[in-house]
């Protein structure tokens, strides 16, 4: 089902609107704090906004006029949403089969039933041999994989799931990652992270929250090779700089930097634009480079960090992944003066404005 929320709520500040299509995935980034968990409780119904609007299908979830006015307001339990949070939260008292079935029997449905269908969701999370297993003797990606077969249970039109991989270490959160990729496929849903890996491998669309509005949204397949806003660039790993356009191919930014590279469409002069390039693609030099690089940014370093097997060099806001060898062979510290360069054809440029 398709879903449409405006969500304004003054003490947290928070003002945000969300349009999701039937059937698709939603990845909601943002800074801590953003206002993400809180659009995911304004939807689970634990959160009434000061103003808003939720639409799931055909039915209105809650209608919250200017002022504080309640106009509709369904209930959490009737909405059909479920919400599956980093913490489990399973019962410890019942087995992993009674967890599962807990909400097909609040719902009314005969013991036999409901284990049926606990059985079921268990087996579509991969997890159908821990049924008889007590909640409290599970592993977290046990717990996390019953959890999900606890709130598939419901049957929800809505699926949201805030962090759910977080608590995971790095190998457990492939699998349950791969299992979520299964479950969500052709769902309505809402997944919150800070990973690029559940935006590439989970959502299908993307939506950007900072200082309580959303800030960017688009198709996935969009969003990710051309980010408008800092938080999206940092988080894929790129490199962005803003400014103002200054020629079809070059952008000033504010700390005045020229940018040149390959725009599509054509920039326009006076127009807000973006540059986004990868730090592979940035090299550092101890004298400014000769030759072809057209951007070349001087300044001294701010930081150097590990980064795989690479060391990452920053220049202010502008970062570069280079060899060990590489920082060895330069000699370089923080504090030292060195000249960034980056070849035009490595920078993307776009308009901010998505269209």
């Amino acid at each position: 089902m398709s879903l449409h929320l405006r969500a304004a709520v003054a003490e947290r500040g928070v003002d945000l609107e969300l349009v999701l299509p039937a059937g698709r995935t939603l990845a909601l980034l943002g800074p801590n704090g953003s206002g993400k968990s809180t659009a995911l409780a304004v939807l689970a119904g634990l959160l009434v906004p000061d103003a808003g609007e939720a639409v799931l299908g055909e039915r209105t979830l809650l209608r919250v006029e200017a002022g504080g006015a309640v106009r509709q307001w369904v209930p959490a339990h009737r909405r059909r949403v479920a919400l599956l949070a980093q913490d489990p939260l399973l019962f410890p008292h019942l087995d992993v089969l009674g967890n599962v079935a807990f909400g097909p029997r609040s719902a009314g449905r005969p013991r036999r039933e409901a284990e049926a269908v606990a059985r079921r969701c268990l087996a579509v999370v991969d997890a159908a041999d821990l049924a008889g297993r007590p909640a409290r003797a599970l592993s977290g990606g046990q717990a996390q994989r019953v959890a999900l077969a606890r709130a598939l249970a419901t049957d929800p039109d809505l699926l949201l799931l805030d962090e759910p991989l977080a608590s995971l270490d790095v190998e457990v959160a492939g699998a349950v990652r791969q299992t979520l990729g299964a479950v969500l496929a052709g769902r309505t849903a809402i997944v919150v992270t800070h990973d690029v890996l559940d935006v590439a491998l989970l959502a299908d669309e993307v939506a950007v929250v900072q200082d309580g509005r959303v800030v960017e949204a688009g198709p996935v397949a969009e969003v990710l090779p051309a980010p408008r806003s800092p938080f999206a660039a940092s988080l894929f790993g790129l490199n962005m700089g803003t400014g103002t356009a200054v020629a079809s191919d070059a952008l000033r930014t504010g700390q005045g930097w020229v940018v040149h590279g390959q725009a599509d469409p054509a920039l326009v002069p006076g127009q807000s634009a973006i540059a986004v390039f990868r730090p592979a693609a940035v090299s550092v030099h101890r004298q400014l480079p000769s030759g072809s690089p057209r951007n070349v940014l001087s300044g001294p370093i701010s930081a150097l960090e590990p980064q795989g097997h690479l060391v990452r060099v920053r220049v202010g806001e502008v970062r570069a992944d280079i060899t060990p060898a590489a920082v060895a062979e330069l000699a370089l510290r923080v504090g030292d003066p060195v000249h960034l360069a980056v070849k035009a054809a490595e920078v993307a440029l776009y308009p901010a404005a998505r269209g």
